[in-house]
């Protein structure tokens, strides 16, 4: 079956390997930009910042990134990476690579400065870029083509270290055909990218939560959960797809970016933690947080996020998604349930990022990876997905939002 995949095999490994110096490119790129302008390595602290400071660097970044998306799109559109999927006679001219990784290095910079969406295109989008020159040099088929280019998700695997979520999101969101030999290429791709990061990027889980269990209490709580988050991510995900399909992406961008990022800097006065891809809001929730303060957080984020897309900005929603279902959970058990508040949490940002991915299988080893889950945790974070899907299809879409 492989004996006659030399010329595509050969592409995807160099690939692989690009995605995993890129995923390490963009963590070095982040942490240097949040060293140099805030001094943290991170957004969650920011105790050395002054709000005047802050605010300053907040108007700045909405100006500075609306020119260079303005001057990026001016006179021809920015590919997706969707079109880059397409045969030759279907899709555009292929992508500049200087362009395009001058937009995908713009979306890093943005978050590190504290733009609220999330980082995860950027590695994924070069990855994709890359695999479409390469794709044009070893003179690829269709075929061979779109598996390369999806591929490039290993760009996501890199930067999170997530291989196995990063094969799901590729057959799951891109198209990918299921199927041994796709499976196996994906699976080398990502596991390439991943080890090669690994040389900087830690593989420990981002979030400090307990392995859970598949007890009844926790049955009970998945259930209810599903029935009060699903709806609501559901909704995130429409709002979602309407922005970006009604992105700005004109001359209004000059003034509508930077606008947005100035209520974004009004808003950081009283909720900092807002600031970037999730990491921040969630890691501040969990180290315990007033209800009354969660239920503010998730309002402004979800606003915030979908202001700022709609502006002409670009990045992911992946990481907010998964920030506001822990905080839904948070905010509907711990007052009432404080000792499965930690339960609640996972299940909470396993049922919204599955529904605002419409990727239940990305969403359960993309959970997985960022909380540290154990074997123990699979029948409870596989049932809690199964469970979300079903309600999903045949409920929300049935009779809540039928088209």
């Amino acid at each position: 079956m492989f004996h006659k995949q030399g010329p595509f095999a050969l592409a995807l490994l160099i690939l692989a390997v690009i995605a995993g110096l890129a995923g390490m490119g963009f963590h070095l790129i982040l942490e240097a930009v949040q060293l140099l302008i805030y001094h943290s390595h991170d957004l969650v602290g920011l105790s050395n910042v002054s709000q005047p400071y802050l605010f300053i660097v907040l108007i700045l970044t909405g100006f500075i990134m609306a020119v260079i998306w303005y001057q990026l799109q001016k006179n021809e559109a920015l590919i997706s990476v969707k079109a880059q999927l397409l045969p030759k006679d279907e899709r555009e001219e292929k992508p500049s690579m200087v362009k395009h990784t001058l937009h995908i290095l713009t979306q890093v910079v943005s978050v590190s400065l504290g733009s609220p969406i999330g980082k995860e295109a950027a590695p994924r989008e070069f990855g994709a870029l890359a695999a479409s020159h390469l794709a044009n040099r070893f003179n690829l088929s269709a075929q061979e083509r779109k598996l390369l280019v999806a591929s490039g998700a290993a760009g996501l695997a890199a930067i999170y270290q997530v291989p196995i979520a990063s094969v799901f999101f590729a057959l799951e969101t891109l198209g990918i055909a299921w199927g041994v030999k796709n499976l196996i290429f994906l699976l080398l791709a990502t596991e390439i990218a991943t080890q090669t990061a690994h040389l900087i990027i830690s593989d420990q889980a981002i979030y400090s939560l307990e392995t859970i269990s598949t007890s009844w209490q926790n049955i009970l709580l998945a259930i209810c959960l599903v029935i009060i988050i699903t709806p609501l991510a559901y909704i995130f995900n429409i709002w979602s797809k309407k922005v970006g399909q009604k992105k700005i992406k004109d001359k209004r961008i000059l003034w509508a970016l930077p606008l947005t990022f100035i209520l974004l800097a009004f808003v950081t006065i009283y909720f900092p933690e807002i600031m970037g891809n999730g990491e921040a809001m969630a890691t501040r929730i969990i180290a315990g947080q007033p209800w009354h303060r969660v239920l503010f957080l998730i309002l402004i984020k979800a606003v915030m996020v979908l202001l700022v897309l709609s502006s002409g900005a670009y990045g992911g929603t992946l990481t907010p998604s998964f920030a506001l279902g822990l905080a839904l959970a948070y905010l509907l058990v711990t007052p009432f349930l404080p000792a499965l508040a930690g339960s609640a949490m996972v299940l909470g940002a396993l049922i919204f990022l599955a529904t605002s991915m419409q990727a239940p299988l990305t969403a359960l080893f993309l959970v997985i990876g960022f909380t540290g889950q154990g074997l123990s945790a699979y029948p409870i974070l596989v049932l809690t997905v199964g469970l979300t899907r079903l309600y999903q299809d045949f409920f929300i879409k049935r009779w809540l939002f039928k088209d």
